[in-house]
């Protein structure tokens, strides 16, 4: 894994193209961005164990933001049992 960048742009767009489809649920935006912000953590955490610093550093990063754009669509919205 070493010296490769995560595959941010094509997390991206699996959660985008599904979040942006009409009718859906704040909380399968929720789903869908946690999911990526996993996988992006579990690439970023094999890079540390592989002794890969900068390859971490660079996954870990992306996942973050997408745990915060999990989130954003919670604030304000009503629970619900799904």
């Amino acid at each position: 894994m070493s010296g490769r960048m995560p595959p941010r742009r094509s997390a991206l767009r699996r959660s985008v193209g599904c979040c942006g489809r009409p009718g859906l649920r704040h909380s399968a935006w929720y789903q869908e961005w946690t999911a990526t912000a996993r996988r992006a953590e579990q690439l970023a955490g094999q890079a540390l164990d592989g002794g890969s610093r900068e390859t971490a550093r660079l996954a870990f990063f992306p996942a973050s933001t997408y745990y915060r754009t999990a989130g954003v669509m919670l604030m304000g919205s009503r629970p619900t049992n799904d």
